[in-house]
């Protein structure tokens, strides 16, 4: 059995979460991915998760509306969210509800292992 913390990767594009779940266990963390939010609230790992990435535009539940399923849970991770159509608006929107931030898909590997260090420290 794993222990440790757990990161959740959420997005439909399966390119976008092997490369995300390879770059984050390069670096020791412990990574589910999941192609639907549905597909992580259904899971084990849905309580259990230190620490979410999450695409904003998926079909069925989105980003924004995943995250505040899991707030009114009271069990919401510390969450980064990305996209491909980043705005003013949208990254105000997300920060309202409680979001670290909204990263401009492809991502700045740099700039999320940064809040996630910030965020949960080290694997």
């Amino acid at each position: 059995m794993q222990t440790g913390k757990i990161v959740c990767v959420v997005d439909d594009d399966e390119a976008v979460r092997l490369a995300l779940s390879s770059f984050l266990r390069s670096f020791g963390w412990q990574v589910q991915t999941f192609d639907s939010a549905q597909a992580f609230l259904a899971s084990a790992v849905a309580g259990q998760a230190a620490f979410l990435i999450t695409d904003m535009q998926m079909p069925g539940i989105s980003g924004i509306d995943l995250h505040a399923a899991l707030r009114a849970q009271q069990r919401c991770p510390p969450t980064v969210f990305v996209t491909s159509h980043a705005t003013p608006e949208l990254e105000a929107r997300i920060r309202a509800a409680g979001g670290l931030a909204l990263l401009q898909k492809p991502c700045d590997l740099a700039v999320l292992a940064s809040w996630l260090s910030s965020a949960i420290g080290t694997p």
